[in-house]
């Protein structure tokens, strides 16, 4: 009040200058109080220069460091010639005069006076934003009862912060302080500490003693009453904050913000919280910021092949690694062996013949296995070696025969091999052929392999004919090589937290009669049953049907239910065996290929449903959960490079066998019932307390138990074996009394999505075709729908103009088949029922069409059309609900059809627009005239998905970690208005450059190698980093996302976009041609990792989310509309003579970049943050810096000048200050003249 009393009765005059300028260079009369005092207007013969690092003039409204020439000007420094030719710098805009660097930061104002906003050592980097302390100094003293105030900027653990202290009237919380404060500043402007104080400490000559300050103590007071944590969660929040936040005492009505949280911070509390168990997002912390909110939303968390021969050293795999780690007695009798029978004889020669042809072709059994220093060696021996032994025996008896086939089992050398052995026993009745194998080069599927190519090389070699086999596949030694590559990628890895979970399951130890303190196979028992025929053929046609099962899944349910009754346990942990030929590395194909290539892997049974039916379908999908059917569990433990040791050792193994017996039996051989002899030798280690096998043989299913009777009575075996027979039968009557299958969970999802979480679908899960997760970008979209619901930001219109007459009947019909084929139309998003967001697709939904006839109407149809546009947006979808796309046809004329499509962005991109409209009217056409729509296939777009979530995100990290490397500041686009506002009011400024422009720019993009939109890349951040008075800038671009390695990507429907940065790092001397050479080489190398999540992305980075605040798209026309005209639409006697798409983001400030016969430029912008006037401008610059170009492409950088020749007109008009003065008299001489003049 006294200050605005003085103004009316007294002049008052803001002087600015330093020392160096002669005491003052600036003047401004006050008229009013104003919240940032301008410095005013150079005086007479002074003149201000704003300029960039390059000394270049800076546009108005742009920050610089002001400079002061004329001749009012120093000389310079006594005797310090250093500091003089730092300081007074030649002047380019003045050639021989000097002007004054004073350090300080500026910006003219449009009406010519100047704004100070301090010095340049006083500016701070907070979170990559350069922030001008003096700015929250200022806007700190607007708040009532605050008189003086200072903001610095400390470090504390690493982190920078902000930090006021104020001496004040009135008392404040911090909260209050901060919600006062967002009327003015955006949040990263924001201190994190408020004190208030007696008085603010001085130096002697009165200058604020900033030293003197006191660092923050304690905790902040943010208003808020203490409460104490109640349960566990809270308990581990406080304490994560208090650690994060770096404060003794925190309560759970404490708001993170307030205590000095910032999203760097709130990433840090979740990766904190993840390590304890705990899952939330960062949206959770944003949007429930205090500890009795957030607890809340916590979770508890085709090939050419070589047929070439295969010699040389073999990797061991998994399983073979698992062999020699168990150090057993007798490791050369470890083998699989059958007896063959034929009622007609073998022929020895044949024999040979054959085994030598086989042997040969399947390289893996000829391995031999060297140890060397305690380390084992898989050696392929060369065909010119022994490859079997081959010994016939005559006239001895059957027990004569086992015992001879002990002695060729036993007799097998590891080192030197052979691994095969035959023994032929010729009796009365027929030949008898024992087949040896060393199980180290042979398993199930193997034999299966070779039997075929026995009886087919054995009936060749018999009528005459040469041994010709199948070809082979991929040897064994390059899967053993691709096997050990893929143990380190990233799909590995991805299973690690599955095999953990696993590992960390409460299981209790089998119950035993009697211990034993070493087991041998000499002390092995077996005893088990057989189905009969009919319940076989239940078990393995009609059982299936009742919950979509496979036989496995029937066979572990009913061991579950035993195991667990015996062992009064929920869990049963078993040891289950897979032929381990999955399908996970790329172009090896191993289909034919004999070696050992079995998987091994612990699963979980979960018996704690008293339910059967809901019993059989939780073990079902527990089973479908196992990655790539358990591979990746050996690759993990024996062949990764951070090998892990796992703590469950499981007691029971489990082996389905399958139908074995009809592999063998044919016109030459089949299974002998002769014994072929112990394949293991009895000195050998038993591996587990329990082996269940099951095997298929004359048509019924036989269940078998291996079991040691140092450790288990007869009598608790048999109990054992009737209970698991029993559960077996009652779970095939259970199965044969439904009436109606009934889906899992792992029929409508690959997801680790349990039958409960399910419980909200269940009545509709016939029609749900797949669950899978979103997209990164789609993550985003939902993130940003759900924190502002009245948002349209992602609510897209595209408006077509028909004209010629339209089947409103046939086109409903049309827009409904098209959303049958595309899966994402049919898309719904689930965000509260799983453990992750999750996108649901049905087989059915219908889609209405909104019909409406304005023809005979009179009022303003425009109007019309663009009202039931915003009401569409207004009205919004429900993701969790809705059709997320609709269509309503507005019959504005005779034979004129406005066609308005809606639809959510989170659904597909624009790129997808075409792929509807040429899809819509084909179907239409078919509907009309009955001939076929030729449509592509429709790939859904899980197909996508898939592909996403197995790109190596850890290699990626990586790059995008050193792609932005160093980057701490962000560039920002200049003239924005800080003042908080969550309103977003678009707006646009268009313009063109042209046709001859765009020509020559052509040229320039041909003489580079480079596309157009490489030059307006090149263009905007070279404006950026002008703006920003920096070498180094980073803006977001949008790619296509649509990778050619997802099969039907180019037809598929779905959102793929994404938007990443682009970092642009230029030099003084770079010329223009070398910096669109590095833009397109470092495009060309980020192609590759630009799936990567921009969330994500910008989390590497100094800057964090500030990193990109701006993008750049590349557009092609939504819609081809000629395309259609002419391909489909003419034949109907329509046309398309209008598109009009409308979309929008989150970003304030967009750039649209179109280039077809010229370039088009659209700047989409928020105007509650960026003033029309102040995007013309940038839009001048923008158009500046493309004719400097065309120009001279080889033009240097640091001489590339955005003002406009207008700009740099009106700001030497305010420098237009020459008056006249008496030169050449010393003060003395001019103090006198004063005095006469002025008595």
């Amino acid at each position: 009040k006294v200050f605005k009393d003085l103004i009316k009765s007294k002049r008052i005059e803001n002087l600015y200058g330093p020392t160096e300028a002669t005491v003052y260079s600036t003047k401004y009369s006050l008229k009013d109080i104003l919240d940032n005092i301008p410095i005013g207007k150079p005086i007479d013969n002074a003149k201000m220069y704003i300029v960039d690092k390059n000394t270049k003039l800076v546009p108005m409204g742009v920050v610089g460091e002001l400079c002061i020439g004329g001749d009012g000007l120093a000389r310079g420094y006594l005797n310090n010639k250093e500091l003089t030719e730092e300081k007074f710098a030649q002047n380019p805009y003045e050639p021989g005069k000097k002007m004054y660097r004073t350090g300080d930061l500026a910006r003219w104002l449009s009406d010519g006076n100047i704004e100070y906003l301090g010095r340049i050592d006083h500016q701070v980097k907070i979170r990559g934003f350069r922030i001008e302390l003096g700015e929250i100094e200022s806007n700190l003293l607007k708040i009532e009862g605050i008189k003086e105030v200072v903001v610095l900027a400390r470090e504390k653990a690493g982190n920078n912060y902000l930090c006021a202290y104020y001496i004040g009237e009135k008392e404040y919380s911090v909260g209050e302080l901060r919600e006062e404060l967002k009327k003015f500043m955006p949040d990263y402007m924001l201190p994190s500490y408020f004190i208030k104080l007696e008085s603010i400490p001085l130096t002697l000559n009165g200058k604020i003693n900033r030293k003197a300050l006191p660092e923050p103590q304690g905790k902040i007071d943010t208003g808020a009453e203490y409460e104490a944590p109640r349960n566990e969660v809270e308990k581990q929040l406080v304490e994560i904050w208090q650690d994060v936040l770096n404060i003794d005492e925190i309560g759970i009505n404490d708001d993170f913000f307030s205590l000095g949280g910032d999203s760097i911070k709130s990433i840090q509390v979740i990766s904190r919280a993840k390590a304890k168990g705990y899952y939330f997002e960062v949206k959770d912390v944003f949007n429930n910021s205090n500890i009795k909110a957030l607890s809340k939303l916590v979770k508890k968390n085709s090939l050419t092949i070589s047929q070439d021969e295969v010699v040389g050293e073999v990797e061991l795999t998994p399983i073979q690694k698992r062999f020699f780690e168990r150090n057993f007695e007798e490791k050369q009798h470890w083998n699989q062996a059958v007896m063959l029978f034929s009622k007609d004889g073998f022929k020895k020669e044949i024999l040979e013949k054959v085994f030598k042809a086989i042997i040969i072709h399947h390289d893996a059994l000829r391995m031999v296995y060297k140890n060397e220093n305690g380390e084992v060696y898989q050696i392929n021996r060369g065909t010119g070696e022994k490859l079997y032994d081959l010994n016939v025996y005559e006239g001895l008896s059957e027990k004569e025969i086992t015992e001879k086939c002990n002695q060729i089992q036993d007799s097998i050398n590891l080192e030197e091999g052979p691994l095969v052995k035959l023994g032929l026993f010729k009796t009365h009745k027929g030949d008898h052929l024992l087949i040896a194998i060393h199980h180290l080069v042979i398993d199930g599927v193997s034999w299966r392999i070779l039997f075929e190519d026995l009886s087919k090389a054995y009936e060749m070699s018999k009528n005459g004919e040469d041994i010709i086999l199948q070809d082979k596949t991929a040897s064994f030694k390059e899967w053993a090589v691709e096997q050990k590559k893929y143990a380190d990628s990233y799909s590995i890895r991805k299973q690690l937290e599955y095999w953990n979970g696993i590992d960390k399951c409460d299981i209790r130890k089998l119950p035993k009669d009697k211990e034993a303190a070493v087991t041998k196979m000499a002390d092995l028992r077996s005893i088990g049953f057989n189905l009969t025929q009919q319940q076989t053929e239940n078990l393995l046609k009609n059982v299936n049907k009742a919950y979509n099962t496979e036989i496995n899944d029937i066979l572990l349910t009913a061991l579950g239910l035993t195991i667990s009754k015996w062992t009064e346990s929920e869990n049963t942990l078993v040891n289950l065996e897979g032929h381990g030929r999955e399908e996970i590395i790329k172009n090896v194909d191993i289909t034919r290929t004999v070696g050992w290539f079995t998987s091994q892997y612990p699963v979980v049974l979960n018996s704690n449903n008293d339910d059967l039916g809901t019993t059989i379908k939780n073990i079902k999908d527990s089973l479908r959960r196992v990655p790539n059917k358990g591979i990746g569990y050996g690759i993990i433990k024996y062949l990764s490079k951070d090998k892990m040791e796992f703590r469950l050792k499981p007691e029971i193994s489990f082996n389905y066998l399958g139908q074995f017996d009809e592999d063998i039996n044919n016109d030459i051989f089949n299974m002998s019932p002769l014994s072929s002899g112990n394949s293991i030798g009895l000195n050998n280690k038993g591996l587990y307390s329990l082996d269940f096998s099951g095997i298929l043989i004359d048509k019924k299913l036989n269940i078998d138990i291996r079991y040691n009777d140092k450790e288990y009575k007869d009598e608790t075996i048999k109990k054992l074996i009737q209970e698991y027979r029993n559960n077996l039968i009652t779970i095939i009557e259970h199965c044969m009394n439904k009436d109606k299958s009934e889906k899992t969970a792992a029929d409508v999802t690959k997801e680790n999505i349990t039958l409960q979480q399910l419980k909200p679908y269940l009545k509709d899960i016939d029609n749900i075709k797949n669950i899978y997760p979103l997209t990164p970008m789609q993550e985003g979209m939902l993130y940003h729908a759900l924190a502002d619901n009245k948002s349209d930001a992602y609510n897209e219109e595209l408006v077509i103009k028909i004209k010629g007459q339209l089947d409103i009947n046939l086109l409903n019909e049309s827009f409904n088949r098209l959303v049958e084929r595309h899966d994402i139309l049919r898309t719904v998003f689930d965000y509260e029922n799983f453990n992750m967001d999750m996108q649901i697709v049905f087989y059915k939904r219908k889609a209405d069409i909104r019909y409406l006839d304005i023809s005979g109407k009179k009022f303003d149809k425009k109007d019309y059309i663009s009202r039931t546009v915003g009401n569409d947006k207004e009205r919004g979808f429900d993701l969790n609900k809705d059709v997320l796309i609709k269509l309503t046809i507005i019959k504005t004329e005779e034979d004129v059809y406005n066609l308005i499509l809606n639809n959510h962005h989170i659904i597909m991109d624009g790129w997808c627009l075409n792929i509807i409209m040429l899809e819509l009217f084909k179907i239409y056409n078919e509907l009309k005239f009955g001939y076929k729509a030729k449509l592509e296939e429709a790939v859904p777009y899980s197909g996508y998905i898939e592909w996403l979530n197995n790109k190596d995100r850890e290699a990626a990290k990586d790059y995008w970690t050193n792609y932005l490397a160093d980057y701490d500041e962000a560039a920002i686009v200049p003239f924005e208005n800080k003042e908080n506002s969550k309103e977003y009011k678009k707006s646009e400024v268009a313009f063109e450059i042209k046709r001859y422009m765009t020509k020559k720019l052509e040229v320039i993009a041909r003489e580079n190698k480079v596309t157009i939109n490489t030059i307006m890349q090149s263009v905007w951040a070279l404006l950026l980093q002008k703006y920003n008075n920096s070498n180094d800038s980073v803006f977001g671009y949008v790619v296509s996302g649509r990778n050619p390695e997802v099969k039907g990507i180019e037809n598929m429907l779905g959102l793929f976009i994404n938007t990443v940065p682009l970092r642009v790092k230029t030099e003084n001397n770079m010329i223009f041609n070398e910096l669109l050479t590095n833009i397109n080489k470092s495009f060309a190398e980020s192609s590759q990792w630009d799936f990567y999540p921009l969330a994500d992305i910008q989390g590497l980075s100094g800057v964090k989310e500030k990193l990109v605040n701006n993008i750049m798209v590349f557009e092609n026309y939504p819609v081809d509309s000629e395309g259609i005209n002419n391909e489909i639409l003419d034949k109907n006697d329509l046309k398309i003579v209008h598109v009009e798409a409308q979309e929008q983001t989150n970003y304030n400030f967009n750039l649209l970049v179109i280039y077809q016969d010229t370039i088009s430029i659209k700047f989409n912008f928020n105007e509650a943050v960026y003033s029309k006037d102040n995007v013309l401008k940038i839009k001048d610059h923008f158009e500046n810096l493309v004719s400097q170009i065309i120009k001279d492409q080889e033009v240097k950088i640091k001489d590339i000048e955005i003002l406009s020749e207008e700009e740099r007109s009106i700001l030497e008009k305010f420098n237009d200050t020459e008056g006249e003065y008496p030169e050449g008299k010393v003060v003395s001489e001019l103090f006198e003249m004063q005095v006469k003049k002025t008595p």
